[in-house]
């Protein structure tokens, strides 16, 4: 019976140290597998999150192409119609010496800028001044030609003055320069974390080889810029980057993908990851990258302490860890929901405003113009509609500077700001012209109301380059919503023709386009 109960107890014993090792076994393994697998999430979340942070980065600068363009065009249609208001001035001095001063004027500005100018006889169509930088031979110009300028130049303006058809435009080339230009400046500007940069390679063969693309923009290698690339060449493992980044840009527009370049500033040469999307509009390869030594180090000190934690906790209380899990994640959910709240309300609130004068921009005008708009359909309360637009601004900016331009700008919102009412809507239309909404106000009282902005714009008093001072007026068009209009935009673009009637009074003056007068 002992030697029965020796055995028993030496076989009890040895399942019990067997079973000991086992789950020991099992334990060590669980927090092995459990140490890799949280590692590898962190670094798959950290690789995500830098993949969103490239990904937003470059379609962020894409976006704001099309508002530098937009921004250009309408720079560029506010010097034409400035230089049409010149026209008008010398046609009004001399009609008859009108065409050699126009001829002379064009020649001055055609050697500063690139437009388009044309001077036509209206009576035998033909060509007696011309400058059309676009053009490789300026003595082979068609009538077919000239009638198409309207429908291809993003900006175009004429006028007759008699006899003479004064044509003034801007190609998109001179607008695509113009936008390239801003785009180095605010590229070559950007400043990111872990040596991050963007650049840009501009694609002039699909195809491939050698040659394919230029370096347009590099921040890391300035000096280079300007050189021709080739699909054939390899990084330091003989990788072809530049042809999986042709390729993928050309099956899907754009793509990650990785590579072994050198880090910014720096001869170490390490792996990184990319994304690159394609601007067809340019052939621009627009792409950014960072190094991924630099996430596993995060990585590696990120979980370095929590696989500590999880061992003790998983041995200790998981029970304990797990309602502090939820406690944190709950904390932390309320945190994070309350400061991306407040963070995107602020955001919100500063993409609606003008960065210089400090009034809502064309954006916040539209989505104010949207609810009037929704209330004159509802309830018949309308708007009176006021596009204000400063007379002779471009001789501010010749005379004086564009600093003293901007603070010419900056005042004149004060001072309309000061003088309009708790309820009225002012915003940054463009360039010097705004839009003032006024709902509520009465037909009666839209003259004082004028009337009383054009004499406290008059009254203001700037001082230009050696004490230099000098006042400034606006021409202002008012309408409103009309039971006929299909959208708010008809009623914007009514107040704009009543501006340009204002413009063609004598300026600092109003003119009201009423529905009983619309032509």
């Amino acid at each position: 019976m002992d030697y029965l109960r020796k055995k028993y107890r030496i076989l009890l014993i040895s399942i019990i140290l067997v079973i000991g090792l086992i789950i020991s076994g099992v334990v060590y393994f669980v927090l092995i597998d459990l140490e890799e697998a949280y590692h590898e999430y962190a670094k798959d979340s950290i690789m995500d999150v830098k993949k969103g942070y490239l990904k937003d980065t470059v379609n962020n600068i894409i976006d704001g192409i099309e508002q530098k363009n937009e921004n250009q065009v309408i720079y560029h249609q506010h010097l034409a119609e400035d230089m049409i208001g010149i026209f008008d001035n010398y046609y009004l001095a001399d009609s008859e010496g009108f065409l050699y001063y126009a001829k002379q004027y064009m020649q001055q500005e055609a050697k500063k800028i690139d437009f388009t100018f044309l001077i036509i006889n209206s009576q035998n169509n033909e060509v007696v001044f011309q400058y059309i930088p676009s053009l490789e031979d300026e003595n082979i110009i068609s009538t077919e030609y000239i009638n198409h300028l309207s429908s291809e130049l993003p900006v175009y303006t004429s006028k007759l003055y008699g006899n003479y058809k004064i044509v003034i435009g801007v190609s998109q080339n001179v607008i695509d320069s113009r936008v390239k230009n801003a785009l180095y400046n605010e590229i070559h500007g950007l400043k990111f974390e872990d040596d991050a940069y963007v650049w840009v390679n501009e694609i002039v063969n699909y195809a491939g080889g050698d040659d394919y693309a230029i370096r347009r923009i590099h921040p890391n290698l300035k000096d280079t810029e300007g050189i021709y690339l080739s699909t054939n060449m390899t990084d330091v493992m003989g990788t072809t980057p530049y042809k999986t980044e042709l390729e993928g840009v050309k099956q899907y527009g754009e793509l990650f993908f990785q590579y072994y370049f050198k880090k910014l500033n720096s001869d170490t040469i390490s792996e990184k990851i990319t994304y690159a999307k394609l601007y067809k509009d340019f052939d621009w390869i627009i792409a950014m990258g960072v190094h991924l030594d630099d996430i596993q180090e995060y990585v590696d000190k990120t979980t370095q302490d929590k696989s500590q934690q999880v061992r003790r906790l998983l041995i200790i209380l998981s029970s304990i860890v797990i309602v502090i899990i939820i406690i944190a994640l709950v904390v932390v959910h309320h945190l994070e929901r309350w400061y991306y709240g407040n963070f995107n309300k602020t955001l919100i609130e500063e993409s609606l405003k003008d960065p210089l004068t400090n009034t809502y921009n064309r954006r916040a005008a539209y989505k104010y113009l949207a609810t009037s708009w929704a209330n004159f359909k509802s309830v018949g309360l309308n708007a009176k509609i006021m596009m204000i637009d400063i007379d002779n601004f471009k001789k501010v900016n010749d005379s004086c500077g564009h600093s003293v331009g901007d603070q010419v700008l900056i005042k004149l919102a004060d001072t309309i700001n000061s003088h309009i009412r708790s309820n009225d809507f002012l915003s940054r239309w463009g360039g010097e012209e705004f839009l003032l909404i006024c709902n509520g106000l009465k037909k009666e009282d839209v003259e004082a109301f004028t009337v009383k902005l054009l004499n406290a714009i008059e009254k203001m008093q700037f001082e230009c380059e050696e004490a230099k001072k000098f006042n400034i007026t606006v021409s202002i068009g008012v309408s409103d919503f009309y039971d006929s209009d299909d959208q708010f935009s008809i009623a914007v673009n009514r107040a704009d023709m009543a501006l340009y009637k204002a413009k063609a009074a004598g300026k600092n003056t109003f003119v009201v386009l009423e529905e009983a007068t619309e032509n």
